[in-house]
């Protein structure tokens, strides 16, 4: 009999939040699953992690018969708790979700549903994260439960490749039962934000962050159209994040070279040999010197 596959669950809504329940209880058949989940919400916190503090750790009887933690920290950390404590092997899948409101376009840079599945993805294990366009709490996620009950399957019989993600987000109505969702890319934009002054109790000058977001990038080639037209969203994402293109438009640059030189010197300084460095620094930096002078200058002419 085959094995079941081990699959983490997370998001950054909290452990008591409607989306991971719906979640959870869409994942029980897929496998053998545990719940490791932020104590409170936790949206808008990216990739943080806890460093300054300790990290409490609390089992919850959330789900019946499912193993369950409470995490005091971010999603991230819920992620790194859970390959170091939790499995003696990595799990199969991770999948965070499903997030009460969208993470499309440049949502996902903020998100914490997304940034736990980036941090299982570093790992080198598949990840996906799962979003509803609704943001209230007693939102309809049926339409969510379809998709994921459509890609889990996929995902499991051909795990994506090491280092990558699925950014999945799903309208309140799909558009198609037969063709739900569209691979994407990420479309381009930006919130315009506002900053409402309050005063807190202490008197002190205080801030809301509010925002609007702006979006001219809507072709058909995009997340938003897609959700707009009534499709699911899935981008695929890489954790290879340097611009490739621009490297090579200057190819005389050693740029694997460079990057490793900085690695030896910021972390195995013991082992620098004084000669190489001396001549890195007086026959190879002036010629990098010339070329990121004319990188500048490029990028200064561009419209």
């Amino acid at each position: 009999m085959p094995r079941k596959p081990k699959i983490l669950i997370t998001n950054d809504d909290g452990i008591d939040a409607p989306g991971l329940a719906v979640l959870v209880e869409s994942m029980k058949q897929f496998g053998q699953i545990a719940v490791i989940a932020p104590q409170k919400p936790m949206s808008g916190v990216g990739h943080a992690i806890t460093m300054r503090e300790t990290i409490g750790v609390e089992k919850t009887n959330h789900f019946k018969n499912i193993p369950s933690f409470s995490i005091a920290g971010t999603p991230a950390d819920c992620v790194k708790y859970a390959f170091a404590k939790y499995y003696n092997n990595p799990p199969d899948l991770v999948v965070s979700g499903i997030n009460h409101g969208s993470n499309a376009s440049v949502n996902m840079i903020y998100s914490g549903t997304v940034a736990a599945a980036v941090e299982g993805a570093l790992y080198g294990v598949s990840s996906i994260a799962f979003s509803s366009v609704n943001y209230n709490e007693d939102a309809d996620l049926s339409e969510a439960v379809k998709i994921i009950k459509d890609l889990i399957p996929k995902v499991i019989l051909n795990p994506l490749p090491r280092f990558t993600l699925w950014n999945v987000n799903i309208p309140e109505v799909l558009r198609s039962e037969q063709n739900p969702y569209r691979f994407c890319r990420q479309s381009m934009a930006h919130w315009k934000e506002e900053f409402i002054e309050d005063r807190n109790v202490n008197g002190k000058q205080s801030f809301w962050l509010r925002g609007t977001f702006m979006c001219n990038d809507r072709d058909e080639s995009t997340d938003i159209w897609a959700l707009e037209n009534g499709y699911a969203s899935i981008v695929p994402v890489s954790l290879d994040l340097p611009n490739h293109e621009f490297l090579k438009k200057y190819p005389n640059i050693e740029w694997k070279k460079t990057k490793g030189l900085r690695d030896i010197i910021t972390h195995h300084y013991f082992d620098l040999d004084a000669e190489t460095v001396y001549d890195v620094c007086k026959n190879v930096i002036p010629k990098i010197h010339a070329i990121i002078k004319k990188m500048i200058k490029d990028l200064k002419s561009k419209p």
